[in-house]
């Protein structure tokens, strides 16, 4: 009994590195890809978040008096990556446990 409950613990194991290494692996290619799009965007106003909503909540912090031109682009871009990355681990993990709906444990 014993012996086996190791070679599942093993196997446990085994599957939690390769878990790992996968999520590594598509974390590094997804930066790749990120700094690739970063270095080769063109249009910077062409943002999916509205701006103006960014700027408004940067105003809520009492400290924010002035807000440059270029940093409500800057922080739209940061949210959008966020996001993105956010959903691919969310992704991963799910795939990992062969379920197709992420839940909160």
């Amino acid at each position: 009994e014993k012996i086996s409950n190791m070679a599942e613990i093993d196997e446990l194991q085994q599957q939690k590195q390769q878990q790992r290494l996968l999520l590594q692996d598509t974390l590094s290619s997804f930066w790749v890809a990120q700094f690739q799009e970063i270095i080769k965007m063109q249009d910077f106003k062409a943002m999916p978040l509205p701006l103006a909503r960014i700027k408004r909540i940067m105003k809520l912090d009492p400290d924010v008096h002035m807000i440059g031109h270029e940093t409500p682009y800057l922080f739209a871009k940061a949210c959008e990556i966020f996001t993105q990355e956010v959903t691919k681990r969310a992704w991963l993990l799910v795939s990992s446990h062969q379920r197709r709906t992420v839940q909160v444990f």
